[in-house]
C-alpha cells in the first residue's frame, strides 16, 4: 500500500496521490449548513488542491508559512488540508470556540499568513481582524469566493518538495493554563499516524467504510481521519452541522459505517433515536474521543 515507503520520503501529498490513482470516483459528501449538498470525489479533491497550491503560490505563500482555516467539517475545508502542505505551508486549523484573546494570541504566535473560513464565522473575523497583525489574505470557503480564487488554475503544477520531517500542520491546545500551546505535526509522523489508524483496533479502515466525522476538522487534526480516510479510499460524509435530525438522516441515507465523536455527540444522538424511534441500521464502529466514555453508552 502506498507503494514502497522506503523509496521516497513520507511526506502526506503521497497520500491525497494514492487516494486519487487507486480510489479517485469514491465520494465525498457533503451537507452545508443551508441545507445543500455537493459531491465530489477524491480525484476532484486532489485536482482542487493542487489548484489551490497554485492559487497560494500567487498569493506569495512560501514553504514553511502557515496557512490558517477557520471552519467546519466539508470537502473545501479537505482541499484546503492538502492544498496547503502541497505548497509547503504549514495547515493551522484554528478552533473557532476559544476566546477572543486565545484566537488573538495563536494567529500571531503562527504568524498564519492566509486564513479561509466559513461565511458563519463572518463575525468572528470582522472582530479579529484588527487584532491579527500577519494575516494578509482572507478567503471565504462560501458565496463561490474560494471557489472563484481557485477556479482561475488549471491544477497543472506538482506538490512541494522536501524532507519528511518538515512540518506540515500546526494546532494550538485548549483548556490549559495560560496561553494555548503550539503543536507542530512533522509529515513523518502525520503519515505514520495515518497508516496506523487503518488497523482493526483503531478506525478499522478499507476502501468500503462510509464516515461521517463528527469531531470538528480543527480539534487536534480531526484525530487525523482527513489523512487516514485518504489512505484508506473511504467515502466521508461531512455535515457543517451536528444536529442530531440531520445527522440521523444522513447516516442512514449515505450508509455510514463509521463515526467518531466526544461523548456528548452521542448522548445528544441517544436523546434523539430514543424520541424518534430512529435507528442506525448500517453503523458498525463509533470511535469516541476526548474523554472516556460512560459506562452505558
Amino acid at each position: 500500500m502506498l507503494g514502497a515507503m522506503q523509496d521516497f520520503d513520507l511526506r502526506v501529498t503521497h497520500i491525497i496521490d494514492h487516494a486519487a490513482r487507486e480510489h479517485g470516483g469514491r465520494e465525498i459528501v457533503t451537507r452545508w449548513a443551508d441545507g445543500s449538498e455537493t459531491r465530489t470525489n477524491w480525484a476532484g479533491i486532489r485536482h482542487d488542491a493542487l489548484r489551490m497550491t497554485q492559487a497560494l503560490r500567487k498569493l506569495g505563500v512560501q514553504p514553511g508559512d502557515r496557512i490558517a482555516t477557520l471552519a467546519m467539517n466539508h470537502s473545501r475545508h479537505l482541499v484546503s488540508w492538502y492544498g496547503a502542505v502541497g505548497v509547503g505551508g504549514v495547515l493551522h486549523t484554528v478552533n473557532p470556540r476559544l476566546f477572543d484573546d486565545q484566537l488573538e494570541y495563536i494567529a500571531n504566535h503562527a504568524e498564519d499568513q492566509v486564513l479561509l473560513y466559513d461565511k458563519a464565522f463572518q463575525p468572528i473575523i470582522d472582530r479579529m481582524k484588527p487584532r491579527w497583525t500577519t494575516i494578509r489574505h482572507y478567503i471565504c470557503y462560501d458565496d463561490g469566493q474560494f471557489e472563484d480564487w481557485i477556479g482561475a488554475e488549471d491544477g497543472q503544477t506538482t506538490w512541494a518538495t522536501g524532507d519528511e520531517r518538515d512540518p506540515c500542520m500546526l494546532c494550538y491546545t485548549s483548556g490549559t493554563t495560560g496561553n494555548p500551546k503550539g503543536v507542530l505535526y512533522e509529515h513523518r509522523s502525520t503519515f505514520l499516524h495515518a497508516i496506523t489508524g487503518l488497523q482493526p483496533s483503531i478506525f478499522d479502515f478499507d476502501a468500503r467504510s462510509v464516515m461521517l466525522p463528527v469531531v470538528p476538522m480543527f480539534h487536534a487534526a480531526s484525530w487525523g481521519l482527513p489523512w487516514g480516510g485518504a489512505a484508506a479510499g473511504i467515502k466521508f460524509v461531512f455535515s457543517a452541522v451536528n444536529d442530531p435530525v440531520v445527522l440521523t438522516e444522513l447516516m442512514n441515507r449515505e450508509k455510514v459505517t463509521h463515526s467518531a465523536g466526544v461523548p456528548t455527540v452521542w448522548l445528544s444522538m441517544f436523546q434523539h433515536m430514543d424520541a424518534t424511534g430512529a435507528t442506525l441500521p448500517t453503523l458498525r464502529q463509533a470511535i469516541i474521543g476526548g474523554s472516556a466514555a460512560p459506562r452505558f453508552m
